[in-house]
């Protein structure tokens, strides 16, 4: 595994085990936002909308995401933050 995807999977971990709500963004301009990311893959993000707006389970491919963004406002504790630090740096 590379470096690149070492530090991907770090940071998507991180979301996870939070149940960070983050916007996703599609290479097609679609915003998917305020979606929980319950998992990932080598492929594939799965994300479950708020009860809101369905609850439903998503499962996006990698290849079609430009941006994963954790939503504005979200206050992470010290060792998240410092995990996602580690996990950004290259």
């Amino acid at each position: 595994m590379n470096c690149k995807n070492m530090n991907e999977d770090k940071f998507l971990d991180e979301l996870v085990k939070g149940k960070t709500p983050i916007s996703v963004y599609l290479l097609s301009g679609i915003k998917l936002a305020g979606s929980v990311l319950e998992a990932h893959d080598a492929d594939a993000l799965f994300l479950r909308q708020p009860i809101a707006q369905g609850g439903t389970l998503h499962m996006i491919y990698k290849i079609n995401v430009s941006t994963v963004s954790a939503a504005a406002g979200k206050k992470l504790d010290r060792n998240h933050a410092n995990i996602l630090r580690e996990a950004l740096a290259v």
